[in-house]
């Protein structure tokens, strides 16, 4: 779990309050909530209002990641009695195309200069270079799933994409692996999905009268956010690196 950074919260809070006060009325003054008077139920509120907050802002990446409305349906019913977990797999394959030779004339020349008795002459050799250069088509096909407990089988697509692209060599050994797989990248969404109501909005609540309820922070219900939280942000990483330092430093164009 990332550890808070109070620093950062309150530098990122006021460069948002920043851009709030060009949009709202000069009437209206949002403030952190340490220098607001409140009571100590108003904790818990705040508590619920931003992990509510935060499942909405998930539920935008949902829809940009493009998981539709009927999908997110479907995966709540299932998280009634299931585990749900979202999946990122990709599988790459590198395969010899052809191999090229041509004649590159070297950049330098070798002059000699000939004496004898009718003069002077001046003789000049060209290098010639062999070139030789090894082609291979690398493809890429990656896809975003979800699935309920162990059934693979009946899972949902929300998007798969497939990239073919040219690498080159020079020598005679593939720049990647002739075939790899990533199927490790999955999350268990089933905490987001049980805090959604039948309208599919955030319903996040903390029942102060568990015994369990200590604080508006130490609870079980804020305790099993974190969690959550914590392990989206270790997919999302995951996924993003995958990319970022695998599938962009190909050095190659035709990747999408």
């Amino acid at each position: 779990m990332i550890p808070p950074n109070q620093a950062r919260f309150e530098a990122q809070v006021a460069k948002a309050l920043s851009t709030v006060k060009t949009i709202l009325d000069n009437t209206r003054a949002p403030q952190l909530a340490a220098n607001v008077s409140h009571s100590y139920a108003d904790k818990f509120s705040l508590a619920e209002y931003l992990t509510n907050s935060s499942i909405a802002s998930l539920l935008i990446i949902f829809e940009r990641l493009g998981i539709s409305k009927e999908q997110l349906k479907q995966m709540k019913s299932w998280s009634s009695n299931r585990s749900v977990t979202i999946q990122f797999t990709s599988l790459e394959n590198c395969k010899f195309l052809r191999k090229k030779e041509e004649k590159v004339e070297a950049p330098t020349q070798h002059v000699t200069e000939v004496k004898s008795i009718i003069g002077k002459a001046k003789i000049t050799e060209k290098v010639i270079n062999t070139v030789r250069t090894w082609y291979w088509e690398f493809d890429a096909t990656y896809e975003l799933s979800a699935y309920q407990g162990n059934k693979l089988d009946e899972k949902i697509v929300f998007d798969t994409k497939n990239c073919v692209t040219e690498l080159e060599t020079s020598a005679d050994k593939t720049p990647k692996p002739q075939s790899r797989a990533y199927d490790g990248h999955n999350v268990n969404v089933t905490w987001l999905l049980q805090q959604l109501n039948d309208e599919l909005l955030p319903s996040f609540k903390i029942d102060r009268k568990e015994v369990s309820c200590r604080t508006p922070r130490r609870n079980e219900p804020i305790n099993r956010s974190l969690l959550f939280f914590a392990s989206w942000y270790n997919w999302a990483e995951g996924v993003k690196n995958y990319f970022t330092s695998n599938l962009f430093n190909v050095k190659a164009t035709g990747l999408d």
